[in-house]
Formats: C-alpha cells, sequence, structure tokens
C-alpha cells in the first residue's frame, strides 16, 4: 500500500506558496507598475510631472536671458550710466510707446529681435514663451512672435481648430507646421513686439487661457 505523506507534504507546500509568497510576488509586481505614478513619486520624494514641466519652462526662460546677453553688444565702461536708463526705458515700454516710436526704441536706437525680445518679456506677464529652436524649427514661421492657441499631433486636428477661429473673431489666424512633427494653431504673427502686446490685450476674451507665445530664434 502506498503512503500518502509525500502527496500531504507537496500539498502543503503548495498552500504555502498561494498563501504567502504568491500575495507578495502580485504586490511587488504592481509596485512596479505603478513605480511611474505622480503618487508614488511624491511618497519617494521625486518631483512630479507637473514639477518637471514647470523645470522645463524655467529652463526655457533662463535660455532666452542666455541668448539675450549673448546677443547685446559691448559697452564701454564710461558710458555705464546711459545704458541703464536705456534699459529702464526699454523695460516699461508699452505697446504705444513702440508704435510712436515708428521702429525706433526710445533715445533713437535700431530695433532688433534681442530688443523686441526683451519688450515682450517685460511686458506680456505670466504667459509662456517657447523657442522654436526647441521644436527644430518650421519652414512657415517668418515673424518673430506667433501667438499660439493650441498645439496638435494631428495635422488634420489643427487645421479644423484654425478654421473654426478664422470663422470667429481671429480671421488671421493659421497652422504651423513644426520640424518635430506637431501643428500649431497660430492666431497672430509679428515682428513688433508692441503689436503682439496689444493684440493679446483686445483679443483676450477670444483666446485660450493657455495661449502661449512662440518666439522664433531660429530667422
Amino acid at each position: 500500500m502506498i503512503s500518502s505523506k509525500p502527496s500531504n507534504r507537496f500539498v502543503s507546500v503548495l498552500s504555502l506558496i498561494a498563501g504567502r509568497i504568491l500575495p507578495v510576488c502580485i504586490i511587488f509586481v504592481l509596485t512596479l507598475s505603478l513605480s511611474s505614478c505622480d503618487f508614488l513619486r511624491k511618497m519617494a520624494g521625486r518631483p512630479t510631472s507637473s514639477e518637471l514641466a514647470l523645470l522645463e519652462k524655467k529652463r526655457d526662460s533662463l535660455e532666452i536671458e542666455r541668448r539675450l546677453k549673448h546677443k547685446r553688444p559691448a559697452v564701454p565702461a564710461t558710458d555705464t550710466a546711459s545704458v541703464a536708463a536705456a534699459d529702464t526705458s526699454a523695460s516699461v515700454a508699452t505697446a504705444d510707446t513702440l508704435a510712436q516710436a515708428g521702429g525706433a526704441q526710445p533715445g533713437g536706437e535700431p530695433v532688433t529681435d534681442a530688443s523686441q525680445i526683451q519688450t515682450l518679456k517685460a511686458g506680456c506677464g505670466h504667459v509662456l514663451l517657447y523657442n522654436l529652436s526647441r521644436f527644430r524649427g518650421s519652414r512657415q514661421a517668418s515673424e518673430l512672435f506667433y501667438i499660439i492657441a493650441g498645439t496638435f499631433k494631428e495635422a488634420e486636428n489643427a487645421e479644423r481648430y484654425v478654421a473654426r477661429l478664422q470663422r470667429g473673431d481671429l480671421p488671421q489666424a493659421r497652422a504651423l507646421t513644426l520640424g518635430n512633427g506637431y501643428t500649431l494653431a497660430a492666431v497672430m504673427g509679428s515682428s513688433d513686439a508692441g503689436l503682439v502686446l496689444r493684440f493679446m490685450t483686445e483679443h483676450k476674451a477670444e483666446l485660450p487661457p493657455e495661449a502661449w507665445i512662440l518666439i522664433n530664434n531660429l530667422r
């Protein structure tokens, strides 16, 4: 007669695995699958997706500052006072002041891309700014600034959105195809910072809250 002890021992081992080891394995697998969630990132002291997005925006702002300093011409040390006065005038310039200047900054200095960017940054408040180089350029972008109402992965969706904007109060809206494959819905383009600031003020009700400004730093 064959003894049943080995089979009973085997059943006991299986019961041990099912009762203790298997739940631990399941919890381990679930923890790995959820390791990218913001909740677990926060619990682990790692930055969440929103915090990473803010860091990326700060990097863009610092990049603009770096380019402005790089493009700024050297000034003799004896002219420090006049440079400080010119900087103050440029930082407080409004859209009306630029329009009256007729293509020149206060003091008769020629308007450059760097000065226009500085004026826009001083007047656009908390509106987000992004460089065109970040998106690998665009063959359709010829202006220095574009007010962007939406970003689309599918070009057809962007074209439909632009058509809807054109039928409304933004007939000058157009689509910009980027080098990274995305398409932007631009409601207005200009190389005049004053016109951009004025447009944003006058059409605030028509623009979406998440609208941002594209700076064509590749032209």
